[in-house]
């Protein structure tokens, strides 16, 4: 009787370790299975990361192209700003928006555009690499210069600030022998793609060369 319970004590033993690989198999293969269907998730995630990236491309920056004057704007400047005219090139929007009785005008053109806002401010003296800085001045980066009819000026990108996405470039004008903002037509700023080429920022520079004082 003692052999019989033995044997029977064996058969079940050898049942349950049976279950627990079979059912052990069972688990690790419906695991591998979900792990093969979640490795595709991440795939977008990485896209997302590279489309970060500051490597140039159509997509993230368009160019723009000289055009011919389309039309003459005048601007009726308020205190302490003086009134103006600036030339628009064919095919680019203009919009004017009165804020506090001061007139801020944009003209864009897709991700680009130039904007001149007569709006209450503060301002400072512009400096750039190699120069130093006062109290009230601002730090530029590299600065491209600017030789209109209304003065001379010159545009650039703040230190420090992101260069991952869409850019915005300040125009100072020279007073004297210093550079300073607002200029004497209000606060003038571009807003471009991200990477804008040279002849981009080159037709932007060409809005603001044709501004004169009225």
């Amino acid at each position: 009787m003692e052999k019989v319970f033995s044997l029977f004590g064996k058969l079940a033993t050898g049942i349950v370790i049976a279950a627990i690989l079979v059912g052990g198999g069972i688990y690790l293969g419906l695991r591998g299975q979900k792990s093969k269907q979640a490795a595709p998730t991440s795939t977008p995630s990485v896209n997302r990361v590279v489309s970060l990236s500051p490597t140039p491309n159509s997509a993230q920056n368009p160019s723009i192209s000289p055009t011919p004057a389309g039309q003459t704007i005048n601007i009726t400047g308020t205190s302490p700003f003086v009134s103006y005219s600036v030339s628009i090139p064919n095919g680019w929007k203009t919009s004017k928006e009165t804020i506090g009785g001061r007139i801020k005008l944009t003209v864009s053109a897709g991700d680009y555009n130039v904007i001149i806002s007569q709006a209450a401010g503060g301002g400072a003296t512009c400096v750039y690499p190699g120069q130093s800085g006062g109290e009230f001045s601002s730090p530029f980066n590299a600065a491209s210069g600017i030789t209109g009819d209304g003065g001379q000026f010159r545009r650039a990108t703040q230190q420090g600030s992101d260069t991952t996405g869409p850019q915005n470039y300040f125009v100072c004008e020279q007073k004297g022998s210093t550079y300073s903002f607002p200029t004497q037509f209000g606060y003038i700023n571009y807003n471009t793609a991200q990477n804008p080429s040279d002849d981009s920022l080159k037709v932007l520079d060409q809005i603001v060369a044709s501004i004169k004082k009225q």
